[in-house]
C-alpha cells in the first residue's frame, strides 16, 4: 500500500515542470521501486520456508512471477502506445523507439533475475560459481560496449557544418546511423540469448552473457542519442524520467 501511494505521488509530481520536483519524483520512484522488489520477495521466501517448500518450487514461483510481470509490462507498454497513437500525439519514429526500449529493457530485467540460476543449472553439481567475479566480468563487458560505441561513433562522426540545411542533413544521418546501431544491438543481444539457451555448457553461457552485457553498454548511449534527437525539448525531461522509472 505504501508503494501504491508513493509511486502515485511520484507519477503526479514529475508532470510538473520544476527541477526540484523532478528530483523529488525520482527519489520517490526509487524508494517505491525498492519496496516493490523487496517486500514481495521477502514475504515469498519467508512463506516458502514456513511451508517447507523445496528450492525447486521456490525457483519455479520466482521464475513464473518474473515471466507474468514481464508480460504485463509488455502489454501495458503496447496499450499505452496505442492510446497515444489514437490520440494523434505519437509519430512513427517515437513508437519504434519506445517499442525497442520496451523489448530490450524487458530482456534486461529478465536477465537480472535469471542469470544466476541459468549458470548454476549448467555448472557441475559440486562446483560453486564465483558469482562476484562473474558479475564483475559482466560490468567489464558493459564497459567494453561503451568504449566500442565511442570508437564506432568517432569513426563515423560527420564534420560539423554551419549551414542550416547541411546541419539538418547531418542530424538525419546521425539518427539513421544510431537506428542501425540499435538494430545491430538488438540482433546481437538476441543471438547471445539464443546461444545461451541452445547449450548447457557453462563457459559458453558465460561468454554469451558477456556479449549481451556488451550490447547493454552500447544500448544506453544509442538510445540516449536517439531520444535526444527525436523527443521534443519540452517533453524530454518527463519522457526520460518515465522510461527510466519503467
Amino acid at each position: 500500500m505504501v508503494f501504491c501511494v508513493t509511486y502515485a505521488v511520484a507519477c503526479g509530481v514529475i508532470q510538473i515542470s520544476s527541477l526540484p520536483l523532478l528530483f523529488a519524483g525520482r527519489f520517490l520512484g526509487g524508494f517505491s521501486t525498492a519496496i516493490l522488489f523487496s517486500c514481495f520477495e521477502s514475504w515469498l521466501v519467508s512463506s516458502a520456508n514456513t511451508l517447507s517448500l523445496s528450492s525447486h518450487d521456490l525457483s519455479t514461483i520466482l521464475g513464473q512471477a518474473t515471466l507474468v510481470n514481464s508480460i504485463a509490462a509488455t502489454l501495458a507498454g503496447i496499450a499505452s502506445n496505442k492510446l497515444v497513437e489514437y490520440s494523434a500525439l505519437l509519430n512513427k519514429r517515437l513508437f519504434v523507439l519506445g517499442f525497442i526500449q520496451m523489448c530490450f529493457e524487458g530482456s534486461m530485467y529478465l536477465f537480472v533475475f535469471l542469470w544466476v540460476p541459468f549458470l548454476q543449472e549448467a555448472a557441475s553439481p559440486n562446483h560453486a560459481l564465483p558469482l562476484g567475479y562473474i558479475f564483475s566480468s559482466f560490468m567489464l563487458s558493459m564497459t567494453f560496449g561503451a568504449l566500442l560505441y565511442g570508437t564506432v561513433v568517432s569513426l563515423n562522426e560527420p564534420r560539423p557544418s554551419t549551414d542550416v540545411p547541411l546541419r539538418n542533413h547531418d542530424n538525419e544521418n546521425t539518427v539513421a546511423f544510431h537506428a542501425k546501431l540499435s538494430s545491430a544491438v538488438c540482433a546481437v543481444g538476441a543471438l547471445a540469448f539464443v546461444i545461451s539457451t541452445a547449450t548447457r555448457r557453462e563457459h559458453l553461457r558465460f561468454w554469451a552473457f558477456c556479449a549481451y552485457e556488451a550490447c547493454v553498454g552500447v544500448y544506453y548511449p544509442v538510445q540516449g542519442m536517439l531520444r535526444g534527437k527525436l523527443v521534443p525539448d519540452e517533453h524530454r525531461a518527463t519522457v526520460c524520467v518515465l522510461t527510466t522509472s519503467a
